[in-house]
């Protein structure tokens, strides 16, 4: 129980987002979520606010599919990789690997990049 809240009390949240469209968000996650097994999503969603969890759950896995598929997908390239960035530096190590996991060589290794791409500019 106290893991689950400190889980919810470190959720990454639409402000942790804030230079982000709430529609590539949603939207990003959707696409993420095709890649991902069901554990994957369900790993991740954890630490994920309810609205961003939703986005990740409704997805089921399909198929392998490329960045720039995913970067299409979301509309925006650089606010999908300032998506994968706040999730590889707000989730748990042991879900940023399941995450890793599932993506192509190019997403995962936003998942590390520390440099942040949020250099775009808020909405």
């Amino acid at each position: 129980m106290l893991q689950i809240r400190a889980a919810m009390r470190d959720a990454i949240s639409l402000h942790d987002l804030d230079a982000v469209d709430p529609n590539v968000a949603d939207a990003t996650l959707a696409a993420l979520g095709e890649l991902m097994t069901r554990d994957e999503r369900d790993a991740l969603a954890r630490y994920l606010e309810p609205a961003l969890r939703t986005s990740l759950l409704r997805s089921t896995h399909t198929r392998a599919f490329g960045s720039e598929e995913l970067y299409l997908r979301a509309g925006a390239r650089e606010q999908a990789q300032v998506i994968l960035e706040t999730i590889g530096r707000k989730a748990p190590p042991e879900v940023v690997h399941l995450v890793e996991r599932a993506l192509p060589r190019e997403l995962a290794e936003l998942l590390h990049d520390q440099r942040a791409i949020s250099t775009i500019t808020p909405k």
